[in-house]
């Protein structure tokens, strides 16, 4: 394993969307399915109630909130993460970022801690690595600039530093 991993890039719209909503959906799929479900049920029970006796108004608010829930949690991260694409994309920059072994990530003359709080998270796809040293830096590196060996020793770089999560 090299000492460190350097790499000059520009990123495409779909990885700086794909890497937002991977970082906006904090739940797997499985468990948004599940949260989905449980409120369309919750929704449709509430609908049938109040059609059943129209007087009972609560049923039609409790319906109302369990859509704007499934709303939120549907469209909320999308939305947002379109916004924060948009807003990368057109700084159209080129990035250059340096992996250490010791757990630094360099970016021009800034060196961020990988580890630098505990929420501090890589989630891997089959195009990106979406990194997030800490609550105010997020980088994704896709691996179309990788080496396809580089990609592994990466990976094992980014396991030995943070938590790690494959998507």
């Amino acid at each position: 394993m090299k000492k460190a991993y350097e790499f000059t890039y520009k990123l495409n719209y779909d990885e700086i969307y794909e890497s937002f909503l991977l970082l906006n959906t904090k739940r797997s799929k499985k468990v948004r399915f599940i949260i989905g479900l449980a409120l369309v049920l919750i929704a449709v029970a509430m609908l049938i109630g109040y059609s059943l006796d129209n007087q009972k108004m609560h049923f039609f608010i409790l319906a109302i909130f369990s859509i704007l829930l499934l709303y939120y949690l549907i469209y909320v991260p999308v939305l947002k993460s379109k916004r924060g694409a948009n807003k990368v994309s057109k700084q159209n920059g080129t990035y250059r970022v340096k992996l250490t072994e010791d757990g630094k990530l360099h970016m021009g003359s800034e060196a961020i801690e990988m580890a630098g709080d505990k929420d501090a998270r890589v989630i891997e796809t089959e195009r990106i690595y979406v990194l997030r040293p800490d609550n105010r830096h997020t980088f994704c590196l896709p691996k179309r600039i990788m080496k396809k060996e580089e990609i592994d020793e990466v990976r094992d770089l980014l396991k030995a530093h943070m938590k790690y999560v494959v998507r």
